[in-house]
């Protein structure tokens, strides 16, 4: 499987693709875990080198792993070390919240 369903940043035009399905694969169970596979195995493509090496575990941040237990487990699966959570939710709203009180706390508005 190809997740290139809306494209991606260095080539919008590319598109996804499920090849080499048969009966077995045609039901949501296997369509699914290809598709976790396939997304994660991706973004591992895009990962420096070193970004790989040395590590015993992976920081994780997002609604898409966090509520997935499929692509969780197919994320710890491809890059071969478990996952660690951000402590809190919606982690990109903290992380705003955290820069506006740094912000306000060093003077600025």
């Amino acid at each position: 499987m190809r997740p290139h369903f809306l494209g991606e940043r260095p080539a919008p035009e590319l598109r996804g693709a499920i090849t080499g399905i048969d009966l077995q694969e045609l039901s949501s169970w296997p369509l699914a875990r290809a598709l976790a596979w396939s997304i994660v195995e991706n973004l591992n493509s895009m990962l420096p080198a070193f970004a790989r090496t040395g590590r015993t575990s992976v920081a994780a941040s997002g609604n898409g792993l966090r509520r997935n237990p499929l692509l969780r487990g197919a994320a710890e699966e491809v890059l071969g070390l478990p996952l660690r959570l951000a402590e809190a939710c919606e982690e990109a709203a903290v992380g705003a919240a955290l820069l506006a009180a740094g912000r306000r706390g060093s003077g600025g508005s």
